[in-house]
């Protein structure tokens, strides 16, 4: 009898077993490695009286950025006059003026932005009144006794501050709190 071998077809069967088999691998790896590497939620719940940054219109959100870049050299001039024992511990809005800070100095930025009409109230507040409607505003009130950064309240109708500013005052007569919250795209930045 002549010798027989059997020979079997190369048809690719073999190999999509194995291709299948790493498919079914990294399936596997997904399903586990995923839910390891989720970020936390960082959804802050707001309450009814604040409103986050990012949600304001653009001339807003201007203000609000230019006055929390101010609150860095305002707090450094607070500690500076403190520690020369100075009457006034908080910085004028002249001094300000004269620092060129905006949104506090009167140039074009400034008319862009309703050309507030800024006053330097006890305790590190400032206020400030729009002189125009540019804003949809009519008050912001910043409170920079906080170090790392501005508390700063908004209103849309033009109200009397109170002689004691307090969190509970604002709310009473309608103020609207900024929030900044930090985007993904800002805490994974490298």
């Amino acid at each position: 009898m002549p010798y027989q071998q059997k020979v079997w077809p190369d048809n690719g069967a073999r190999e999509g077993r194995y291709i299948l088999l790493a498919i079914a691998l990294l399936i596997a790896f997904a399903f586990v490695a995923i839910p390891i590497n989720q970020r936390a939620s960082t959804d802050i719940v707001l309450k009814s009286y604040q409103v986050r940054a990012d949600q304001l219109t653009t001339r807003q959100q201007t203000l609000v950025s230019q006055l929390k870049v101010s609150h860095e050299e305002i707090f450094d001039l607070h500690l500076e006059l403190k520690d020369e024992g100075t009457m006034t511990v908080w910085p004028s809005i002249l001094e300000l003026k004269d620092l060129y800070l905006a949104p506090f100095t009167e140039d074009l930025n400034w008319q862009n932005l309703a050309s507030i009409s800024w006053n330097g109230l006890e305790n590190g507040y400032y206020s400030g009144e729009m002189t125009t409607p540019e804003l949809s505003l009519a008050q912001v009130l910043v409170n920079s006794q906080n170090e790392d950064s501005p508390v700063i309240w908004l209103h849309t109708d033009a109200q009397e501050l109170p002689t004691n500013i307090n969190d509970d005052l604002l709310l009473k007569q309608g103020w609207k709190q900024v929030v900044f919250v930090q985007t993904h795209r800002q805490a994974h930045s490298h």
